[in-house]
């Protein structure tokens, strides 16, 4: 039996998820820049909200 080392690397399809995850959530504040990634999950929320658009 084999077993995977306590340090051992995600495959990098899970990586990719890890990291679409962790940008969907920072909005990268305090920058001048913004995160695509997290602008396009949030990017309808705001008419979502807004009381004239329901």
């Amino acid at each position: 039996m084999s077993k995977k080392p306590t340090g051992a690397q995600p495959s990098p399809q899970q990586r990719a998820q890890n990291n679409h995850r962790s940008d969907s959530l920072n909005s990268n504040g305090g920058t001048s820049g913004s995160n695509n990634t997290n602008s396009q999950v949030h990017g309808n929320r705001g008419k979502h909200l807004n009381p004239n658009q329901q």
